[in-house]
């Protein structure tokens, strides 16, 4: 459900905190508790769609040293593996690819309610990425000494059973 989930995203620029979302995105997930080995994530969102609000960051975003909205449209999480934490929540591991750098990057989330009874369920998780192992920024800022080299991302999802 779009209108109950995003992807957020935040960091540092210049000594000042900056947040924006990722308007355009999509995920098929194929989830079962009882066969997590079948179950899988896949997350694709529109890179051009990264808005923060502040003109000259928008601006900045789709260049080629940033983004490369023209040349790498989307960016996309693939999960490889879903497992069940000893605490109930989950891991799932996959690979993440924004321009042409692909990352391993995991996955902890919990989900509501918990034995999945209703017909929507809801996952709140964040994770932080290192911009320049993706090479985002990489020209300008090669030593983040602007932009920090960690960017938080916030996923809220609200996802109705099918």
């Amino acid at each position: 459900d779009h209108t109950k989930s995003s992807i957020a995203f935040s960091g540092v620029h210049a000594g000042n905190n900056f947040e924006g979302k990722f308007e355009t995105w999509g995920a098929k997930i194929e989830f079962d508790p009882n066969k997590l080995e079948t179950s899988k994530i896949e997350v694709t969102i529109d890179t051009a769609s990264a808005k923060t609000g502040n003109k000259m960051y928008d601006g900045t975003l789709p260049t080629e040293d940033w983004f490369d909205v023209k040349k790498y449209p989307q960016a996309k999480y693939t999960s490889s593996a879903i497992v069940k934490n000893a605490d109930g929540s989950y891991n799932a591991q996959g690979t993440l690819t924004i321009r042409e750098s692909s990352q391993p990057v995991a996955l902890n989330f919990s989900l509501t309610p918990v034995d999945l009874s209703a017909p929507e369920v809801q996952t709140n998780f964040t994770l932080t990425l290192d911009r320049l192992a993706f090479g985002i920024g990489q020209k300008s800022d090669a030593k983040a000494e602007w932009v920090d080299r960690e960017i938080k991302l916030e996923v809220k999802l609200d996802a109705k059973r099918s």
